[in-house]
This record gives C-alpha cells, sequence and structure tokens, in this order.
C-alpha cells in the first residue's frame, strides 16, 4: 500500500492545497491530511481515498505525522511519501519514485529514505547533490533531506520510533534522516526525478553572500532547535559546525542584516530561554 501524509497550516489559498491534495491522492491508495491551521481548512470538496484530521492546535511537523503513523494500521512494507501543502507534482510522480527504491533494495541497498533532486523555486536554482556516493546511476547517498517529497517504508519509520517531537518544525526533516542513517540505512537522493521546492520567502544578497529570508517567528524554532541537536551524537560534524554557527554568528548577522530587527531579536531570546527550561512544541 502507499499512503501520503500531508500537512497543512493556515493556508493563502485553499484552492491550491486542495488541487495539491487531488493530484497526490490519484497516485496513492490512500492520503491523510494533518490540519495544524488555526481554524479546520473548509476545502470544498476531498478525495474519496483521504481523512482530514484537525488538530485544534499547531501540533508541528513531528507530532502531526506521528498522530497518523501511529495512531493508525500499516504494514511494514507499505510506503509513506511526506509532503507540504504547496507540493504539487507531476503524473506518474509517486510511481517512479517507488520504482526507484524497488531498485535499489533489488540491489541489496539497505534503503532508509528516498527523495528526487530539489529546484528552488525561491532562488530558482537547482539544489545540488554530492554525487561522490554514488550507489546506482543516478542515486546518491546523502546525510539529510527535507520532508517534501521524502519517501520511506513504514518498517523503517517504527525502527527509528518514528519523528522526533522534540524538533517541532524547521529541523524535523534532518533530525529523522539523521536517525535513520544512524539506525544503519542510507538515505538516497536521486537526480532521476526533479521537484519543484519553495524554500524561504526570498533570498537577500550582500556580497557573495546570501541570506534566506523568513518570518521572524521562524528566528525562534530554528535556534532552538539548533540548540537540542547540536550535543547529540547522530549530528554529523559538518552539521555541528552549522549548528555552532546558528546558535552564535548567525542571529546576529540577520540582527543587522535583516528588516523587524526587534521582533526576530525577541523571538531568539525567546528561544534561549525555551531551550534552558526545556520547553518544546509551539511557541
Amino acid at each position: 500500500m502507499i499512503y501520503s501524509l500531508i500537512t497543512v497550516y493556515n493556508p493563502k489559498s485553499v484552492e491550491d492545497v486542495n488541487r495539491n491534495i487531488y493530484t497526490i491522492a490519484s497516485q496513492v491508495d490512500k492520503i491523510y491530511i494533518c490540519d495544524n491551521s488555526a481554524s479546520k481548512t473548509l476545502f470544498s470538496e476531498l478525495p474519496s481515498n483521504s481523512e482530514h484530521l484537525f488538530f485544534n492546535k499547531n501540533l508541528g511537523l513531528s507530532q502531526a505525522f506521528n498522530k497518523v503513523l501511529k495512531g493508525f494500521t500499516f504494514n511494514d512494507e507499505d510506503f509513506i511519501i511526506f509532503f507540504d501543502q504547496d507540493s504539487l507534482i507531476s503524473e506518474g510522480y509517486i510511481n517512479s519514485l517507488i520504482d526507484i527504491y524497488k531498485e535499489l533494495e533489488s540491489n541489496n541497498i539497505k534503503v532508509g529514505c528516498l527523495c528526487p533532486v530539489l529546484f528552488n523555486s525561491t532562488s530558482n536554482s537547482i539544489i545540488e547533490v554530492d554525487k561522490s556516493k554514488q550507489l546506482l546511476e543516478g542515486c546518491y547517498e546523502v546525510s539529510q533531506m527535507l520532508t517534501s517529497s521524502t519517501m520511506c517504508r513504514y518498517s523503517v519509520l517504527n525502527k527509528i520510533n518514528f519523528w522526533n517531537e522534540k524538533v517541532f518544525l524547521d529541523l524535523a526533516d534532518f533530525d529523522l534522516t539523521w536517525r535513520v542513517k544512524n539506525a544503519g540505512y542510507k538515505n538516497i537522493r536521486t537526480d532521476r526525478l526533479l521537484f519543484n521546492h519553495t524554500y524561504g520567502d526570498s533570498i537577500k544578497k550582500f556580497g557573495k553572500y546570501k541570506i534566506t529570508v523568513e518570518a521572524p517567528v521562524r528566528e525562534y524554532y530554528q535556534l532552538r532547535e539548533s540548540l537540542y541537536l547540536l550535543p547529540k551524537k547522530y549530528v554529523p560534524s559538518k552539521y555541528k559546525k552549522k549548528f555552532l554557527f546558528a546558535v552564535t554568528f548567525r542571529p546576529l548577522l540577520h540582527i543587522l542584516l535583516l528588516d523587524n530587527k526587534l521582533k526576530r531579536l525577541k523571538f531568539m531570546l525567546v528561544a534561549w530561554k525555551d531551550f534552558i527550561n526545556k520547553k518544546y512544541g509551539e511557541l
């Protein structure tokens, strides 16, 4: 069986999300719509193979997905694919991803998560993949991947006890795939498929440097989750360095170079406070 889980949060265009849901639903056996919105999203009509779960609060990414993965019955061999509300896929996309997954397995590769190469529509560029660890033609082992369009078998998620609910939003996908790798599986990106993904609101350039601009509240989640993940043993050393930068110099750069400086500073201070008090979940 093929299942899709998609998170919804206060969509600007319900019609666009509805279209995306129908496109995904036509390629899976069942789609679960995890609605984190402030009020239940009023879709005009939903596919017959969908289930709309309204939580009446923002559970974030990890807990919302776990509500489905732990609350409904799945088989170990079932495929689970995750999407964001703005994910629009092409016809036959999911079957193509499954075919690649099975091809990797048939070559005795212990597949954990699989996703395509991403095209960042914000920067209008392909997010390049390190091709030094090629496993098959067009398939490369990577350390981590983003939520949207990531596919794995239910057994893999069960093995690592699903999503980490202490990681609320921004780094939940990285945490998931790092724990998958730590459990002995391979995370694989394939350039046989390309997936459009919006990353951030805009890009600001300062000489040769680029900063992804996001809403000020994201400073809170990114800082708090960086602090939480920094000491974890399963985090790659490369990212420990990035997290160290994220909790020291990056906040200063954002305050100096981006707008809404006081708001950003406020969210950063609250992030430190909540991390120290071991407060997780929604701000």
